[in-house]
């Protein structure tokens, strides 16, 4: 298990037979819709976000979280599992970000203890990130539901 990785896999019964190469176009199309470069190798679609332009534009408001990693489609006999592969740097930085915030406003407004304080950022860090990975989870749901709907 690598700490900045998240590594989840899906299988799925396909009652109808359907085509690999359909399935990885349809995961391509959607990563592309949003705005992220996507590579293929033989059967791993890797997904990135586009770099911010200068003026800002875009929709980069759907994936403020999953911006980097890997999606594996394989087969097994009626069985299609899908492999995911998601950076969890960004919701780390996040997190860190959340809970800085949180004991600076507990400090101001309520001036604890050390000891308070410290549970305080341990609370905001286990709360952020949880609704983080999450999130994250939720999204990939999403994606796959949208990609293997007929």
């Amino acid at each position: 298990m690598k700490l900045f990785e998240l590594h989840k896999v899906f299988e799925f019964s396909l009652p109808y037979i359907s085509s690999f190469d359909l399935i990885r176009l349809k995961y391509n199309k959607l990563f592309n819709q949003f705005d992220f470069t996507t590579g293929t190798d033989c059967d791993t679609i890797t997904f990135k976000n586009k770099q911010l332009k200068a003026d800002g534009s875009g929709r980069y408001e759907a994936f403020k979280v999953l911006r980097e990693g890997s999606v594996s489609i394989n087969s097994e006999v009626s069985n299609l599992i899908v492999s995911w592969s998601v950076r969890l740097d960004t919701l780390y930085f996040l997190s860190l970000l959340i809970t800085f915030a949180a004991t600076i406003i507990v400090y101001i407004l309520l001036r604890p203890q050390a000891l308070m304080l410290l549970i305080t950022g341990m609370c905001a860090l286990g709360c952020s990130f949880g609704i983080g990975y999450l999130y994250i989870l939720n999204k990939i749901d999403e994606i796959n539901i949208t990609c293997l709907e007929q």
